[in-house]
Formats: structure tokens, C-alpha cells, sequence
């Protein structure tokens, strides 16, 4: 880890604003899902003013004040929970154990269909972040990526097909390259509640 100024705004390459070092799949620029929401997001009352803004020269050691906790939403159920900077917890999708399960977990039978649930949750989280039209291989390429999982674009097909019955994502025709394209349709419903 490098020693830098914590509110120092440019980058370093192949560093983190705060100076851990980049790793974050979903946006390579920063280290963790806190500090994507830490630097780009608005604070508490605020319409722009991000919570780092918010943040800085604030505390008795004005240079390196401690990090707020940032309220979130569990990706499974929509509840609120708190994500702080620990390393250990930064990159927490979840509000707990319970949730990080049934979001996660293998195939089960609903309606004598084996359903991937853990892999569908992994497509509708893909989609949410990017919100543009997506192939079944760029979705597969960014899953490999974010959850360092083998998911091939057949199998990543097939899940979008019941995804798309039920409403979950829009089907586009073929685009320059031949491919079908997907988006997001249901961005803010819980996934817990889309799944059950």
C-alpha cells in the first residue's frame, strides 16, 4: 500500500484515491465497492457534494480523518446496511449471511425447473451496474471478471431466456456483430422478491 495524501483527487496509476491499490472488477479505477460510493456519490443531504467532498479536512488530523460508514442497499432483500472502509468488509453486496446464501446459492427446483439462481443473480447485478445493452458474452466476460467464476455465454443465454419470460430483462434484436442484446428492465425491485 502506498502512503499518499487521503484527499488527494488525481490518480496515481495502478492506485486507488485513498492509496490502496486498484482491484474493484466492476470500475478498475478504485479499490473497492466503498470507495466507488465514497468518491461518486452524494452524501447525505446533499443533491451533488459526493461523501468524500463531505469527508475531507474533517477529524482532528485533517490529512487522514477516519472513513464514514456509507449506507447501502443489500442487493438481495433492499435492506439498508452499513459498508465501511475495512478491507475486510469494502466490497459487501450484502446485509448479511442469510442474504449472501440465497443470492449465491446453486441450482434448485422450483416447478420441476432447475433454476440458477446464484448465477441469474449474477446477470441481473451485471446489468443493474451497466444499464446499457449487454450480449450474453460481454455479460459473461464481466461475471468471469467481478466474481472470478467460470460462466460460459451459452449457459449465460439460457438464464437470460427465463430472465426475459419473466420480465426481468428486455430481448434486442441482433446487433452490427450478429449478437442479441439484453437489458435491464426491473432496476430497483429487490431481487429477493423478483426470485421468490
Amino acid at each position: 500500500m502506498v502512503k499518499r495524501d487521503a484527499q488527494q483527487k488525481h490518480m496515481m496509476k495502478g492506485y486507488c484515491a485513498c492509496g490502496r491499490k486498484n482491484g474493484f472488477a466492476p470500475s478498475p479505477n478504485y479499490c473497492s465497492l466503498y470507495c466507488l460510493k465514497f468518491m461518486t456519490e452524494p452524501a447525505d443531504g446533499y443533491k451533488r457534494k459526493t461523501h468524500y467532498e463531505d469527508w475531507q479536512g474533517t477529524g482532528t488530523f485533517a490529512l487522514n480523518p477516519v472513513h464514514p460508514k456509507i449506507e447501502c442497499d443489500c442487493e438481495w432483500c433492499g435492506d439498508s446496511y452499513k459498508l465501511s472502509y475495512a478491507i475486510s468488509c469494502a466490497n459487501k453486496s450484502y446485509c448479511g449471511n442469510i442474504c449472501m446464501r440465497q443470492a449465491t446459492q446453486g441450482k434448485r427446483s422450483k416447478k420441476k425447473k432447475m433454476l440458477n439462481i446464484g448465477g441469474m443473480v449474477r446477470i441481473m447485478r451485471v446489468l443493474r451496474y451497466y444499464k446499457t445493452k449487454m450480449s450474453a458474452n460481454d455479460i459473461s466476460n464481466h461475471i468471469k471478471k467481478w466474481f472470478s467464476c467460470d460462466c460460459s455465454s451459452g449457459s449465460v443465454s439460457n438464464m437470460l431466456r427465463y430472465l426475459c419470460a419473466k420480465n426481468m430483462v428486455y430481448k434486442y434484436s441482433m446487433n452490427e456483430l450478429g449478437l442479441m442484446t439484453y437489458k435491464i428492465k426491473n432496476e430497483h425491485t429487490p431481487l429477493k422478491q423478483l426470485f421468490s
